[in-house]
């Protein structure tokens, strides 16, 4: 008989019959169990009794053996797809022999080995040699020996009938816990035993505690001396009716004129609780699990960014080491001379944050083409969008070449086709910047739908509170306090936005100048300026605004509130997408403007897309500190009447809705 044949006949035959470390004879002499100092006998299998224990080996070995294992072919360099087809895919991902499934041979195979150090399965070969089967073996009767001739390694399998079967390191699939051999893990147990055995002491102790103690919470004193029948009735009358959990506190009947004092020390007071929760700590950090997986939130929160980071710690610190030992393993193993194929864990699901982290990093992914609407709609379990629409990958602009900024635009105005080529190169570059500004609207929209929507929240129980019990005093302060604090809110919400698009349009200004593209620390400052006078911009429109709905309404003796939440609803529909358009253009604009000046250029007014209302603004050029248009001017727009415009303005946009650019102008 081959070897290969003798030792799947060998495992089959201990396999066939049910064995578990509680009744299997043979375990009990290689694996004594050993009593602690605190005269607790523990061994590996009893050790899961301890509640801490068993939450942290179910934690790890569940999280193993549920994630999906699949097996992938490598093409080439960087690209690799889904090996379905692949006889190993089955064994790994759903079927390791036909009497497991893939979650509990990888969750058993975990348990062994955060209980004993190791853990072993036998490698069942075809005919040809392939891999066809996987057989759990109890890892309490596997040691792993060495010849004595040539020292090569080998694992003793001994069966129950007492027989030896000595197993090749090739046959043999094997997961080992921290090793100071190479050949065999350490017993995690073994090595913590006195910290597990305390803790098991504490439990019994809170167990015989409520089970047996008699809360009194005091003494019993004689006058005199008790004779021997009144011991007896007294002896007798506690464990009748005082002793144990269900007794405890009940009121007690003293006779011959005894009496009771109250003594006595609770738990608490003992360090009975506090020492319960630091073995808690101390079995977590044994199996470096984040104690509040575990039940453990007395130091921290359960919600929160704080919890998310642990988490994600865990997925990197906690799991990835043993992900890393099963994927280098399955390929020593399994895949033995094909360097085609390989098998790795699926760790996305749990490195998921919540929803806004996620779609802000598909955002992210998807603008700067490494991900296409297909890929973001696999993770999150929904379907291709129809007719291939989701594969196509999107390029920013901003992205290309600096030296290449312009060479495939074109200006729309078909009369600037024969301009020089400076003033061509400087038409090409405002209509980059105008579709990197483009590309950012979303972000901003979403950025300013999260400042609307707190807006509306508070403003609205303000409403409630104020001008639902008519105090229109209380209403206009509290609207001045208010609006004095919130560009703080408003500042964190569309910071990110703002500082990645000023630093997308602050090359692309700077090569149309021939300037260095580095964004530097004045320009930070900018950009930091600008940030806050958004927040403030904001702000003042809101308060005028809502100050000039309650004018109105009492001006028509009207209702107040109505009117606010009318504007707020107006808001909500509205003012997201309106100031994603103004701000990515007055931005874009803004650091263009900044970056032509310090390169010593003056400002040119570029219209874009036929723009009508700024007709008259088209070519004009300013110099630094110049408005286009002074505060209180009138712009005149062609066919809309004209627009007044309140502050100065330096650059575009000058109405709502425009889209024009400066350019550098000599």
């Amino acid at each position: 008989m081959s070897i290969k044949n003798r030792l799947r006949v060998a495992a089959s035959a201990l396999l066939r019959r049910d064995w578990s470390p509680w009744d299997d004879k043979w375990y009990t002499p290689f694996w004594p169990g050993g009593e602690t100092h605190a005269g607790v006998n523990l061994n590996e299998a009893t050790s899961l009794t301890i509640v801490a224990v068993y939450a942290c080996v179910n934690l790890l070995a569940s999280d193993i053996g549920t994630l999906p294992l699949p097996v992938y072919q490598q093409n080439r360099p960087r690209s690799r797809k889904r090996a379905e087809e692949h006889p190993l895919y089955r064994l790994l991902h759903d079927e390791p022999n036909s009497e497991l499934t893939s979650v509990v041979w990888r969750q058993t195979m975990m348990a062994h080995t955060l209980l004993w150090g190791n853990g072993y399965s036998e490698i069942e070969f075809d005919r040809s040699g392939k891999p066809r089967a996987l057989w759990l073996l109890p890892t309490w009767r596997v040691k792993p020996k060495r010849t004595v001739e040539r020292r090569e390694l080998y694992y003793e399998l001994k069966l129950i009938d007492g027989g030896v079967v000595n197993i090749p390191p090739y046959a043999l699939f094997h997961i080992p816990a921290l090793s100071l051999t190479g050949t065999a893990g350490l017993s995690p147990v073994r090595q913590a035993m006195e910290a597990l055995g305390l803790a098991k002491a504490a439990e019994e102790m809170g167990a015989r505690l409520f089970g047996k103690g008699a809360n009194l919470g005091g003494i019993i004193q004689h006058p005199g001396t008790l004779s021997k029948e009144g011991a007896t009735r007294l002896e007798e009358s506690l464990n009748e009716n005082y002793t144990g959990l269900g007794k405890a506190y009940r009121i007690m009947l003293l006779e011959e004129g005894m009496k009771w004092e109250k003594a006595g020390v609770n738990p608490e007071e003992a360090q009975f609780l506090e020492t319960r929760r630091f073995q808690r700590g101390e079995i977590a950090s044994l199996f470096r699990i984040p104690p509040h997986m575990i039940g453990d939130t007395e130091k921290s929160t359960s919600w929160g960014t704080g919890i998310e980071q642990q988490n994600i710690g865990y997925v990197q610190h906690t799991l990835r080491p043993w992900l890393v030992l099963w994927e280098q393993e399955i390929k020593r193993k399994l895949f033995r001379g094909d360097g085609d194929h390989f098998a790795e864990f699926v760790v996305d699901g749990l490195l998921r944050g919540d929803i806004k982290s996620r779609y802000e990093a598909y955002q992210i992914a998807r603008q700067n083409g490494w991900m296409n609407a297909d890929d973001i709609r696999e993770l999150e379990n929904m379907n291709p969008l129809p007719g291939g629409q989701g594969q196509i990958y999107l390029v920013p602009l901003n992205m290309i070449p600096a030296q290449k900024a312009g060479e495939d635009i074109e200006p729309s105005d078909s009369n600037n086709r024969s301009l020089p080529d400076a003033e061509q190169r400087a038409v090409s570059g405002a209509i980059l910047r105008k579709r990197t500004a483009e590309s950012w609207e979303k972000v901003f929209t979403d950025a300013a739908g999260r400042v609307v929507e707190r807006e509306k929240q508070n403003v609205s129980r303000a409403v409630k509170k104020h001008l639902g019990s008519g105090d229109i005093d209380g209403w206009s302060s509290w609207l001045e306090d208010f609006y004095r604090d919130f560009p703080g809110y408003i500042r964190r919400q569309i910071e990110p936005p703002v500082q990645g698009l000023a630093e997308a349009i602050y090359p692309l200004a700077a090569n149309e100048i021939n300037g260095d593209e580095k964004v530097t620390d004045e320009a930070r400052r900018f950009i930091s300026d600008y940030t806050d006078g958004f927040g403030k911009r904001y702000a003042e429109s809101s308060r005028n605004q809502l100050g000039a709905v309650m004018k109105e309404a009492m001006d028509a003796g009207g209702d107040i509130g109505e009117g606010v939440l009318g504007r707020l609803d107006e808001w909500e529909r509205k003012r997201p997408g309106e100031v994603a358009l103004n701000e990515t253009v007055r931005l874009s604009n803004a650091v263009a403007r900044e970056v032509f000046l310090v390169g010593g250029f003056n400002i040119g007014w570029q219209r874009i897309d036929d723009c009508p209302v700024c007709r008259e603004l088209h070519g004009q050029v300013r110099g630094p500190g110049q408005y286009f248009i002074g505060k209180d001017e009138v712009l005149i727009a062609e066919g809309d009447g004209d627009i007044r415009v309140y502050r100065g303005i330096y650059h575009a946009p000058a109405h709502k809705g425009c889209t024009c650019q400066v350019i550098p102008v000599k």
